[in-house]
């Protein structure tokens, strides 16, 4: 779970791995290229949203705002209009203004934020040393920025930035909620750890979720006809023509096509297919694939191989669609419960030389590259050593973890070959890219734990997360400055106009 995530909309807290990052970092994302006007005065300590016991006022509701449509326009600011209101723009993620989507994003993310932060509160988590340091480095940066801006004061730079009500007090507020909220959901996901009884507890619930299968299939389409269709004539005559007494011009209007498929035809295919089922052909597909991919050949296909019992060799023919114009022949290969260790590894690719490609005086080619690279590196290597050898040449040491599924055969091979041992190299060279890959260690999990583990912090997390729901005022709502207009510049280092 990304705790500190920027917000988007496409993503889900409870499925992110966690990551802390420091309020400044947030601080530089918040400040885009927004520009703002000055709002009429209003009770800002007055609740603008609730979320169980948990009290938002306007000037909170408006840097959860900003923040939310920084990240979005920095990432998507080819669906804004520059110079033009949020509230006069439509959404092409949902009904209504761009203003309608981002405050209801806003307010699903206040949702999570105030959950989790009521949470902390009743669990008496507090703020660690580095947090405290981060906020003050923040107001630091913040009153730079209001000095390099021309403003007396880090309060009338914070209005002018987000509306009447903000101010340093407040803003500290912010960072404390966010920095509580981001801290201790990271530290539910350091703590979560189910037992080995509850995680196969989990895995029993539904094995398919977890599950891969192995089958070979072929596809066979029935043969089309197409029959030409008589399209009535076209006896309108001229138009244009001023002689009431001229006869009519016919005119022959195209002929239509329109293809058909013949019983027969449909019969011949799915004999065809049937045909496949005593021995496939050479060019036939072998997948591995989890049920959610399998369902996009078919429903009853992805059902079929996921039941209990299924065996190898196993055979089916399934029509892809009711119109039964085109067969899948079907053989079941094996079940593979994913019970197995991943890999922790190190594999750097250098991309080749186009054949034509220029390089510059004093430039490596990508094959020099590669051969420095294989010549720095060693078997049996420490990881102090293999990451200093690589530092050296640009590279990054930093391991990650693979799975079964590696799409290139000879590395998939080489790291899950049972006498690997840590520190062993190989190289690998595909026809567009050179590869340099070390072992490291096998993972402490079985891939399969460690997917039901992600499932449990999931639901565990959601139910944390939307224990209340978001309660608005709709009316003291409308003293938040939602209706933000982004200027021309796409880059948050450019500075923003401000009212």
């Amino acid at each position: 779970m990304d705790n500190n995530k920027d917000f988007m909309p496409e993503q889900n807290a409870a499925e992110q791995p966690a990551e802390k990052r420091s309020v400044p970092d947030r601080v530089a994302a918040v400040f885009a290229v927004i520009s703002l006007v000055n709002r009429p005065s209003y009770d800002t300590k007055a609740a603008a949203a609730t979320v169980g016991d948990e009290k938002i006022t306007v000037p909170m509701y408006d840097y959860f705002y900003n923040l939310t449509a920084s990240n979005f326009y920095s990432s998507y600011s080819f669906l804004f209009e520059a110079g033009k209101p949020l509230s006069e723009q439509s959404s092409f993620l949902s009904e209504g203004t761009m203003e309608d989507y981002l405050k209801d994003t806003t307010n699903s993310t206040l949702q999570e934020i105030f959950n989790v932060y009521a949470k902390a509160k009743a669990d008496e988590y507090k703020l660690s040393d580095e947090d405290k340091a981060s906020m003050e480095t923040a107001l630091e940066n913040l009153e730079n920025e209001a000095s390099s801006y021309g403003f007396p004061n880090l309060d009338k730079y914070l209005r002018a930035r987000f509306g009447e009500g903000c101010d340093e007090d407040s803003y500290k507020e912010y960072m404390k909620v966010f920095l509580t909220y981001s801290g201790f959901a990271t530290k539910l996901q350091e703590d979560f750890a189910p037992t080995a009884e509850e995680l196969d507890e989990a895995y029993n619930k539904d094995t398919s979720a977890y599950d891969l299968v192995r089958f070979t299939y072929k596809g066979v389409a029935a043969e089309s006809t197409p029959v030409e269709q008589e399209a009535p004539a076209d006896d309108s005559g001229d138009p244009d023509s001023t002689d009431p007494t001229a006869a009519p011009e016919t005119t022959e209007a195209p002929q239509a096509t329109e293809t058909v498929y013949t019983d027969e035809a449909k019969a011949a295919a799915k004999e065809e297919a049937e045909h496949y089922l005593t021995e496939m052909p050479e060019d036939a597909t072998t997948v591995t694939y989890n049920k959610s991919s399998a369902s996009s050949l078919n429903e009853e296909i992805a059902e079929w191989l996921f039941e209990e019992g299924r065996q190898e060799g196993d055979v089916k023919v399934f029509a892809k669609n009711e119109d039964e114009i085109y067969f899948y022949a079907v053989r079941f290969e094996a079940r593979d419960t994913n019970d197995y260790y991943p890999i922790n590894a190190t594999i750097i690719s250098i991309t080749k030389d186009a054949e034509d490609a220029e390089v510059k005086e004093g430039e490596q080619t990508a094959e020099e590259k590669y051969e420095a690279l294989k010549n720095a590196v060693k078997d049996g290597m420490t990881d102090e050593e293999f990451n200093t050898a690589v530092t050296a040449l640009g590279y990054s040491g930093d391991t990650s973890a693979y799975t079964r599924t590696y799409s290139i055969e000879q590395i998939r091979d080489f790291l899950f070959d049972e006498s690997r041992k840590a520190g062993d190299v190989t190289t690998v060279e595909t026809d567009t890219i050179y590869y340099v890959v070390r072992y490291a260690s096998a993972a402490e999990d079985t891939y399969r734990d460690t997917m039901v583990k992600n499932t449990l912090w999931s639901e565990f997390y959601k139910a944390i997360a939307s224990a209340n729901t978001i309660e608005v005022d709709e009316e003291m709502l409308k003293n938040a400055y939602t209706d933000l207009t982004f200027n021309a510049s796409s880059s948050s280092e450019d500075e923003a106009s401000v009212g």
